[in-house]
């Protein structure tokens, strides 16, 4: 998955480098591409056939263009060369990034440049002399631009009769062939860009912002998802080492992989042995099992490079199509039910949660949560799911008036158990999985509104008024300035957890008014 750099990210990873680009007016797009996620207001007007410098004096990073399409001035061939004045530009720092962008001037004015045999010969002295030992490195990453795709629909008739795909198809392939070996990237994606692109170039040679921005964050993330902090959400994986476990994932791990297998092995063939006392029954073991297969999937599938990523796409048709299947497979399902039911009975308000569950998880699947006329009936369905949840237990309590610790730890640990073996598994935060710790919070909201003067619940006028109390006070307490940022603080100083209070208000706000 492709990170979409902005001046933040951007700045993060160059702050204080210099990146260098050199070579032909196709190269000179991809610099000030890059420049713009550094400088957003940047200017791009200029004489095109000169040296551009810039510099951001907040993160003080430099970035430097250098014209030279067919690589034959003195400056870049006394940094070729591998002399004192290596590496060019303002000051003596090494580039952190540097960039080679040429090859269609060879085959515009091949009279005088060389063409073809002369571009071969640059790139071949271009890759030994990078990769020469003996020679200080040009820079910290060295990218050669591959020849750019044209449309020759839209090309003129001087680079018409010039500029030939059979030649760039040569070009490329001696480019891949010789950097096989080296230290150099050659980002060829950038070329299968443009060839797909047709229709973002007016002139068949330059392509328009939207394909070189794209090109610009494929290079960023090349350079920097390596560098900038790895935290979950993992959105992007493109050119990037996954972090290693921490002690707690391996522990969680060997749980899954290792404690529970040799668990069932044992009491399932020998439940007298006395190393049977370390697992528990067959018949924990089993739903635990199913549980662990889940949470182990998820992190291959997600904290590994065992499985492809891909971001997600907006299509209304999928998500629809996928609304109509699971209404179908509902009517598939139809059950008359054995006596009738009171409103919101329990039989009644399971359905409703469980095609609530299906509804928002294809919402999420599908990432349409920039729809409004999506976004906002999925909120409401988050919040009436919190409702029918709430009044469920505030029924039990009404009706039972049992208030057990057992009870409280076995639906807490119901509510919790998924949520809180993902947490340590794939390194997240609990508030990330937000609809387990909402569900939490508000089950202990009216377990204490439901506990405190219980042998009084059975009045009317005493229910109403705890309810309205108990919603006033939640309100408060949620909307209040300082309130969950100095318990958020106490947790962290206590327990270590880094909660983000504004995320969590924000959570409780949307969704609950409804209880």
């Amino acid at each position: 998955m492709l990170r979409t750099f902005d001046v933040h990210h951007t700045t993060s990873c160059l702050g204080g480098t210099r990146l260098v680009v050199v070579g032909d007016s196709v190269a000179r797009q991809l610099y000030y591409s890059t420049v713009k996620k550094v400088l957003p207001n940047a200017s791009t007007e200029g004489d095109r056939h000169s040296d551009i410098h810039f510099q951001d004096p907040v993160s003080d990073t430099t970035l430097e263009f250098y014209w030279d399409p067919v690589l034959n001035s003195t400056k870049i061939q006394a940094l070729l060369s591998g002399s004192s004045d290596r590496v060019p530009g303002h000051g003596v720092q090494r580039p952190s990034v540097f960039v080679v962008g040429t090859g269609l001037w060879f085959l515009r004015y091949s009279e005088w440049s060389g063409g073809i045999e002369r571009w071969k010969q640059v790139m071949n002295d271009l890759v030994h002399r990078v990769d020469d030992p003996r020679l200080e490195p040009l820079a910290e990453r060295l990218f050669i631009s591959p020849i750019s795709a044209v449309n020759t629909e839209k090309l003129s008739e001087e680079r018409l009769d010039t500029i030939l795909p059979k030649d760039i198809r040569e070009m490329n392939s001696f480019l891949k062939d010789a950097v096989k070996e080296s230290s150099i990237s050659v980002p060829f994606v950038w070329n299968k860009m443009t060839r797909t692109a047709a229709s973002e170039t007016n002139d068949g040679l330059h392509y328009g912002p939207a394909v070189m921005s794209v090109e610009a964050d494929i290079l960023l993330n090349s350079v920097c998802n390596n560098k900038l902090p790895k935290v979950a959400p993992m959105s992007a994986t493109c050119c990037y080492e996954y972090p290693q476990n921490r002690w707690f994932q391996t522990l969680m791990l060997a749980v899954f992989l290792v404690w529970l297998p040799v668990g069932y092995i044992v009491q399932s063939r020998n439940r007298q042995h006395p190393i049977s006392a370390l697992f528990p029954s067959l018949a924990v073991i089993r739903p635990l099992a199913v549980i662990a297969a889940a949470v182990v999937y998820m992190y291959y599938a997600d904290r590994t490079s065992l499985f492809a990523k891909g971001n997600k796409t907006l299509s209304l048709t999928s998500f629809t199509s996928l609304l109509v299947l699971s209404v179908l497979a509902g009517f598939m399902t139809l059950k008359r039910s054995d006596k009738d039911q009171a409103a919101l009975s329990r039989d009644q308000t399971d359905e409703w949660k469980g095609w609530m569950q299906i509804v928002i998880l294809i919402y999420h699947y599908i990432g349409v949560s920039g729809v409004s006329a999506i976004y906002n009936p999925v909120r409401m369905l988050v919040a009436s799911y919190l409702f029918m949840t709430g009044f469920g237990h505030f029924v039990f309590y009404y009706k039972k008036a049992d208030f057990g610790f057992s009870r409280v730890a076995a639906i807490l640990t119901r509510l919790n158990l998924v949520t809180l073996l993902l947490t340590y598994t794939m390194n997240t935060n609990y508030l990330a999985y937000y609809f387990a710790p909402l569900v939490s919070f508000f089950y202990l909201v009216i377990y204490g509104m439901m506990y405190i003067g219980h042998s009084h619940n059975h009045k009317p006028l005493f229910i109403v008024s705890k309810i309205l109390i108990t919603a006033v006070t939640t309100a408060s307490v949620i909307s209040t300035p300082s309130v969950l940022e100095k318990t958020f603080e106490l947790l962290q100083f206590v327990f270590g957890v880094h909660w983000s209070a504004k995320e969590w208000r924000f959570r409780l706000q949307l969704s609950g008014s409804c209880l």
